[in-house]
């Protein structure tokens, strides 16, 4: 695809209850993520995380390089 950075398929939802980002469906192995923005380090810690209440918010681009920079 040519792209520069690495997609993840999540299809065991393994990475997503790792982190705590399940979001019950109401239906037997249909759960889904939460959407979530988080900086992960190389150990697999996160530095900084955001869950918005509301689904359609996502952080402002500045907001998480600034974020970034702080670590």
């Amino acid at each position: 695809m040519g792209l520069d950075f690495i997609l993840l398929s999540d299809d065991k939802r393994e990475v997503i209850s790792l982190y705590g980002l399940v979001h019950p469906s109401g239906r037997a192995g249909q759960d889904i993520a939460r959407p979530a923005t988080l900086l992960i380090d190389k150990e697999g810690v996160i530095r900084w995380m955001q869950i918005p209440s509301n689904y359609m918010v996502r952080p402002d681009p500045e907001e998480v390089l600034r974020e970034l920079g702080k670590l």
